[in-house]
């Protein structure tokens, strides 16, 4: 009898862990970290994921000075989210 419940128990788990994993994977943005050389270097990106496309750009206004923009969007029902930021 112990022997039966333990094929019930162990089939019991495998079938909550594989219940549990979910279809969708984690894809998190890359960071936009601009490292400008001279001044007026542009340096844009773009990626896709999970939520949508997203784009990433920042200009150097001389070699200390950098204004960033990022924008991060999925399909008419999801959010929208973007913003701009110096440094």
């Amino acid at each position: 009898m112990a022997f039966r419940f333990s094929y019930k128990f162990w089939g019991i788990c495998i079938a909550l862990a594989l219940y549990a994993c979910t279809p969708y994977i984690y894809y998190p943005n890359a960071p936009n970290i601009p490292l400008p050389y001279t001044a007026h270097d542009l340096k844009l990106g773009r990626g896709i994921g999970t939520d949508g496309l997203s784009f990433a750009g920042s200009y150097a206004i001389d070699r200390h000075l950098v204004v960033l923009a990022n924008y991060n969007g999925g399909d008419l029902k999801t959010n929208y989210f973007g913003e701009i930021g110096g440094g």
